[in-house]
C-alpha cells in the first residue's frame, strides 16, 4: 500500500506526515492510528473448542456450541478471506509486472 500512489494518498489524507523515507515508520503509523481488532492468537482457543466439540455426545448441544463458534468467529473469518483475497490479488499483479504486462 505505502508503495503505490494510492497508498500514499490514503495516508496523507488520513494524516500521515512522515513522508516517504521509511516503511517502518509508516507501518508503526499505521499500528498506532489503526489498532488490531484481534490481538491475541485465536487458534489455541478455536483448538479447545474444537476439541469440545468432538467430545460432544449430545448432537444438539455440538450443533449449539458449532453455531456459537461459527458465529463468535465470523468477524475474523471474513477478515482473514478478504485479507487473503488481497493478498492474491497483489501476488497476481506482481507476477504480471514481472511478465511485463
Amino acid at each position: 500500500m505505502f508503495a503505490t500512489a494510492p497508498g500514499k494518498a490514503f495516508a496523507k489524507e488520513r494524516g500521515w506526515t512522515g513522508g516517504t523515507d521509511s516503511i517502518f515508520n509508516f507501518v508503526q503509523w499505521l499500528a498506532d492510528n489503526y489498532p488490531l481488532k484481534f490481538r491475541g492468537d485465536p487458534i489455541a482457543s478455536w483448538q479447545r473448542q474444537a476439541a469440545k466439540l468432538r467430545a460432544q455426545k449430545d448432537p444438539h448441544a455440538a450443533l449449539l456450541h458449532y453455531h456459537s463458534f461459527m458465529t463468535d468467529t465470523a468477524t475474523i473469518r471474513e477478515t482473514l478471506m478478504e485479507a487473503a483475497v488481497h493478498v492474491e490479488g497483489e501476488i497476481d499483479a506482481a507476477i504480471d509486472r514481472a511478465r511485463g504486462k
